[in-house]
């Protein structure tokens, strides 16, 4: 809707005016507020008139489009008076439209009361209306079902009015056919016309009545008859009538028969039979010569083929048909005029809004003068001083209650209207004629004369009430406005909180804090310290800690100082401030005081006894309501202001402990207000409301961008001092200060959990833009160090992740939304950091590691998780691991033992999800195959960190997720037979990459302890019942190209002193665990793998053996060094490894002797009897073994 400039509308009263005694003011408000009640009170529109008033301009516009006298003619006129009888006649039509589509008895009747049809009751008159009703919402329905009814006939005793008689029925139907020009167009072109003019109802006799009365009329004037130049048929009337309504039929037939997809091909109808069907109708129609050419007859065939006749397309309200326009430039055959039909009154509605358009500006001005507002074309700033105000006495009172009732019934009356364009200026101009929305001075000159004005406060009042009663009527623009103000009061401390209020303020976040309590506040005084460092200190005096308790509380809430008392600033300026001073204002303390003097407050005041929030069921109007409070006010403080009964008391003590008009206002707007209901009663709203309360609130916050410093933006916010006219609503532009900002973070997160039950539409429409931008902004910013991160980080950012860790955790107990919404955290795996450049993210690593952790909680088999929600979620998991990867080094205890993470490392969080979700969680089952990269992640973190017991940890979750994998695996198996590929690809892409996580662990961990429990994870992976579990192919590709390298090679650097041990017993464990990780393995599958066949087992017995000849060979043919000169503990280290080896080999070979796989000789080269007692031969410690192990193969055979 195109916006006009309130400001320009308003009348100039530049000049100063004379003071109005208080009397005669409030005899004009009241004439002010009579002729508007008198205005209002008599409109009674219609729901479609509603809806018309709301898209509506102006009725009184400079320009108005010729509109035509009648339906059918195009006679032009161009008369502003006749133009609104002829917009008051269509709206009448339009509301018989409507009774007519749900009781067209009804919407005859009342064309008969409004005048638009004449009594007697014509059946032209009847069937014109159906005839050119389409246009203002006829039903093609109900005009169908109309025509095609019987009528009622006549009872004794009963009298149905005329439009219910069978033969008013009749006749109307006749007529209406009449009104259809069928000259110089053939049969068919006739019937497209009729048929998109109304829908034929269901019932055969209803379609026989219908198609008869179109024969009679058609029949006579369409080409085919006898007068015309095809002369088809028969000059006899009835029998012409006869063939045109067989015709008819039979192509309505055809159409059915052509054009509906539940009939088969070859059973539609050909062209063959369609014109033996119709060439000849036998001898009672069809005169002799007389019959219907096959060329014609064909013809229609085509064209009914080629082009379905279509009955879509509802004249102005739907898509116009090709027939429906033929038929509105034909025109209708129209014998009677229609100026002699419609009434030549003035329409009340319409006589409204045109008084409304002429006095709004006027009224509005006068109830700027009662609020002490300048309404010139310069601003709507308050303008007056409090005295001339009123202020101190009942005038500001009775000022601010006319004013309050004037605008209060003036939006009412506007809004039962419907001229939304109106109820947006007017209420336009209450939000600023709050001053609220005027940024031209410092804080303390606003917070001045706010608090000294309370006709700017009732201003205020008004326009959080409306917003609350006509969400939907006051557009984006409107709560955008809305929440400027609530922002500037919070700027200039009057928004709730403090003691009075046990410490809650009136709008808070509704789940715990990610953050602990003390590194919520070191995060704070992070955000203080970068808004002060960047604004620079340019206040002169003051030093030590009174000067940071001085930045401390300028960053909570900015200047506190009276105007009066503000002292010059100093010569020495860091960086240049803005006159608001907003920037001062870094963190959204949702819990601290308002101000100092709320700490004082007493519980047992009695104004906290006293509620005089405004209600709409009061019987006071809120004028008199806000009046009320104000003398209960000025009672009590008169009250305060009396001497101590002792007179010992000093009249400064009791000075000092008297209200200052800041805390006055915030107690007096706390019982005003329900700004808690502006989150908690949005559920009530629909989804247009709804959706504009948070197009707003994301409008008023900035992308995050890497130059987003608080003053250089608001600077770049404020250029113009908030007076740009480029602003597309016209609002003053919108200084927002960073805490703010924060707070509107706030609110987009908490209205969007207020209204979980329609999530999914708020995150399609609304959210999903804003914080996928957010967080894809954030992920393309770098910086080199923390303090280049904090130079950026504001508390905004803080509350957006924070907002979008909370609805992720909201959406999982909501269905499908909850896919759409992790998807959006699969943007960090775009992340690519390096040791000059970090993200900006990792200041939030705590925040993302808890919401990670409360997110996984409350996963449950009702969380309907897809493969891209699940990759969401991971990637977040992913992002902790990886960030804690990247942390210090944990410190090591007095021990020598590292003291463990913290309770809020992201990795330590990863950790506990990842154990939830594979452990604990109901949906442990689903978990998709990229979860071992996050634990790999974790693994390495622990290296990384100094942490064993965190790759301990994951190497656990990676034997957990193995087994897991197997089981699932055993049991598709077991349901479905089939595809072996798919199963095949299952095992290569599933659990492969889960074993090559232990086994990389083991290769490449320091840490003898994490070594160790990965060689055991990786045996204890093909043990316990896995026998027929694994498929044998991918058991010997595992073991022979992964594990028994692996393991022979780090037998191999142990034995030679190249890998690290603590002690000798740590040493030979490993030793023991990496030569059962060659043997153990294979000696738990053996039968099975030599079921397969001689080829597969050697493809495992191989590599085993290829192993093994480099385990046992003497030292000094393995790394050159002579046994003589070696230690005593390698030489031990070297036994023990050659005793443990071969008894683990013979006990194999001993096996495979007893499956008959080995004999004493080989049957024929190259067999696996030839290639292991070849191997053993050159095995250096087990070649004295060889006769032994033939001579025991040769007594089994």
């Amino acid at each position: 809707m195109e916006e006009v400039d309130d400001d320009k509308d308003l009348v100039n009263m530049s000049d100063a005016w004379r003071q109005v005694p208080p009397h005669l003011r409030e005899l004009c408000a009241e004439a002010i507020i009579g002729g508007m009640k008198c205005l209002f009170r008599d409109d009674h529109p219609s729901e479609q008139t509603m809806a018309e008033r709301h898209n509506r301009e102006s009725i009184m516009a400079g320009r108005v489009s010729p509109a035509p006298q009648s339906f059918s003619d195009l006679n032009r006129v161009r008369s502003l008076h006749h133009l609104r009888n002829l917009k008051s006649q269509k709206r009448l039509m339009r509301r018989a439209a409507q009774l007519f589509n749900k009781k067209p008895s009804k919407g005859i009747e009342y064309l008969v009361n409004s005048g638009i049809i004449t009594t007697p009751v014509s059946p032209r008159s009847v069937a014109s209306f159906l005839r050119n009703g389409i246009v203002v919402g006829l039903d093609k329905r109900a005009v169908g079902g109309y025509l095609g009814e019987v009528g009622k006939s006549p009872q004794p005793g009963k009298s149905p009015p005329d439009w219910d008689r069978d033969w008013f029925h009749k006749e109307v139907l006749e007529k209406y056919c009449s009104l259809f020009r069928f000259e110089k167009q053939s049969l068919l072109d006739g019937l497209r016309m009729f048929l998109a003019a109304f829908r034929l109802p269901g019932e055969a006799q209803q379609i026989d009545r219908i198609l008869q009365a179109f024969s009679d009329s058609c029949s006579r004037l369409c080409d085919e008859s006898a007068h015309e130049g095809a002369k088809l048929f028969s000059e006899d009337q009835k029998r012409a009538s006869d063939a045109a309504y067989l015709l008819s039929f039979s192509i309505i037939m055809l159409n059915t028969d052509q054009h509906n997809e539940n009939i088969r091909e070859d059973r539609k109808m050909t062209k063959k039979d369609f014109i033996k069907n119709n060439n000849n109708y036998g001898s009672d129609i069809t005169e002799p010569g007389k019959e219907l050419p096959a060329e014609y007859l064909g013809g229609i065939y085509d064209s009914i083929r080629d082009e379905e006749i279509r009955t879509e397309g509802e004249g102005a309200d739907g898509s116009m048909t090709v027939e429906r326009w033929k038929d509105v430039l034909r025109g209708s055959v129209e014998e009677e005029g229609h100026t002699k039909e419609l009434p030549t009154s003035n329409d009340a509605e319409d006589l409204t809004e045109l008084v409304l358009e002429h006095v709004w500006m006027p009224i509005m001005s006068a109830i700027g003068a009662l609020w002490g507002s300048n309404s010139s074309t310069e601003n709507f700033a308050i303008s007056m001083t409090p005295s001339e105000a009123g202020f101190g006495g009942m005038l500001g009172a009775q000022s601010a209650r006319l004013g309050m009732d004037m605008a209060w019934d003036m939006l009412v009356g506007v809004r039962q209207l419907g001229r939304n364009d109106l109820f947006c200026k007017i209420f336009n101009c209450v939000c600023k004629f709050s001053g609220l929305l005027d940024y031209k001075t410092n804080a303390a000159d606003r917070t001045w004369k706010f608090s000294n004005s309370v006709e700017a406060q009732s201003a205020f009042v008004i326009a959080l009430r409306t917003a609350r009663d006509a969400h939907n009527e006051i557009g984006i623009d409107g709560w955008k406005r809305i929440w400027l103000m609530l922002f500037e009061l919070r700027d200039l401390k009057m928004f709730g909180g403090g003691v009075s209020r046990k410490r809650k303020s009136a709008l808070t976040e509704s789940e715990p804090d990610l953050l602990k309590e003390d590194i919520r506040r070191d995060w704070t005084m992070k955000l203080i310290k970068r808004g002060k460092d960047d604004s620079g200190n340019n206040r002169s005096g003051g030093g030590g800690v009174s000067s940071m308790f001085g930045a401390v509380g300028r960053a909570l809430f900015g200047s506190v100082d009276d105007p009066s008392t503000v002292e010059p600033p100093s010569p020495t300026v860091v960086r240049k401030r803005t006159v608001h001073g907003k920037e001062d204002h870094i963190v959204w303390d949702e819990l601290a005081p308002s101000d100092d003097e709320d700490e004082a407050d007493d519980s047992t005041d009695d104004e906290s006894r006293v509620s005089f929030t405004l209600h709409a069921e009061s019987r006071l109007s809120p004028g008199a309501q806000f009046e009320s409070l104000l003398i209960h006010e000025d009672l009590l403080l008169n009250q305060q202001r009396e001497m101590p009964v002792t007179g010992l008391e000093r009249v400064d003590d009791t000075q000092a402990n008297r209200p200052s008009p800041r805390r006055r206002v915030r107690k007096r707007l706390l019982k005003c207000c329900d700004f808690s209901g502006l989150v908690s009663e949005s559920r009530f709203m629909d989804d247009e409301g709804l959706g504009n309360l948070l197009d707003a609130l994301v409008s008023l916050v900035p992308a995050p961008t890497s130059d987003s410093s608080s003053s250089s933006s608001l600077s770049q916010q404020n250029s113009g001092n908030g007076t740009d006219s480029d602003f597309s609503e016209r609002i003053p532009r919108h200084t927002v200060s960073p805490a703010s900002t924060a707070f509107a973070e706030v609110l987009i997160c908490e209205v969007s959990l207020r209204n979980r039950d329609r999530l999914t539409v708020l995150w399609h429409n609304h959210l999903q833009i804003h914080y996928s931008g957010i967080l894809l902004s954030l992920s393309n910013t770098f910086a080199a160090d923390e303090k280049d991160h904090m130079k950026i980080m504001t508390g905004a950012i803080e509350k957006s992740i924070t907002g979008l860790l909370r609805i992720s955790i909201c959406a999982m107990q909501r269905g499908g939304i909850a896919n759409d919404v992790l998807e959006t955290w699969r943007l960090l795996d775009q992340i690519e950091e390096s040791e000059e450049n970090k993200c900006l993210l990792n200041l939030l690593d705590r925040h993302l590691g808890e919401g990670l952790w409360r997110m996984t909680r409350v996963i449950d088999v009702e969380s309907q998780l897809e493969p891209r929600g699940w990759e969401g979620l991971l990637s977040l998991a992913r992002w902790c691991a990886r960030r804690g990867s990247r942390l210090p080094p944990i410190r090591t205890g007095g021990i020598g033992r590292p003291v463990g993470l913290a309770e809020d490392d992201p990795a330590l969080q990863a950790y506990r999800s990842l154990h939830f979700l594979l452990n604990v969680s109901e949906i442990k089952d689903v978990l998709p195959a990229s979860v071992v990269g996050c634990i790999n992640v974790l693994v390495v973190a622990g290296e990384k960190r100094n942490c064993p017991k965190l790759s301990i940890a994951g190497l656990d979750l990676l034997y957990v997720l193995s087994a897991k994998m197997e089981t699932k695996a055993a049991e598709e198996d077991e349901i479905q037979e089939g595809d072996d590929d798919a199963k095949d690809a299952f095992w290569r892409s599933s659990w492969k990459p889960v074993l090559e996580s232990m086994a990389q662990a083991s290769k490449s961990s320091t840490n003898p302890h994490v070594r160790q429990h990965s060689l055991s994870m990786l045996t204890d992976s093909f043990l316990d019942k896995r026998v027929g579990l694994i498929p044998i192919n991918h058991l010997c590709t595992i073991l022979g190209e992964l594990c028994i390298p692996l393991a022979g090679q780090r037998i191999i650097e142990l034995r030679e002193g190249k890998a690290h041990a603590e002690t000798f017993n740590e040493l030979m464990i490993e030793l023991e665990l990496c030569i059962g990780l060659i043997f153990k393995p294979l000696r738990h599958h053996l039968k099975n793998v030599v079921g397969e066949g001689q080829s597969v087992l050697l493809s495992l017995w191989n590599p085993i053996l290829g192993v093994l000849q480099e385990i046992l060979k003497e030292p000094d043919a393995a790394n050159g060094v002579s046994g003589d000169s070696a230690h005593h503990e390698s030489k031990k280290v070297i036994q023990s490894t050659n005793e443990l080896t071969l008894e683990h080999l013979r006990n194999v070979i001993m096996v495979l002797i007893d499956f008959g796989v080995l004999k004493a000789e080989s049957e024929a080269p190259g067999d696996i009897t030839a290639l292991t007692w070849d191997a053993v031969s050159k095995m250096d410690y087990g070649k004295s073994f060889l006769e032994e192990w033939k001579q025991a193969a040769g007594q089994t055979q």
